[in-house]
């Protein structure tokens, strides 16, 4: 299986519901979508919302990575 195409695309998205956290109001979330399409037509979708604090990684490198 070969891949043909990486697509990403990041947004940052009002939460419905926000919440709160220690000394913290969350109200949006940045999201990356990642599509990856193989030359066999085989479509994938993921997504990932990197919070550096937790992960280590912040949205603007792992949406540099991806793209």
């Amino acid at each position: 299986m070969q891949i043909r195409k990486i697509s990403t695309v990041g947004l940052t998205l009002p939460l419905r519901h926000p919440y709160s956290i220690a000394y913290q109001n969350i109200t949006e979330a940045k999201v990356i979508f990642l599509r990856i399409e193989t030359r066999d037509g085989i479509t994938g979708f993921g997504c990932a919302s990197p919070e550096e604090a937790i992960t280590g990684e912040n949205f603007t490198a792992a949406r540099d990575l991806l793209e």
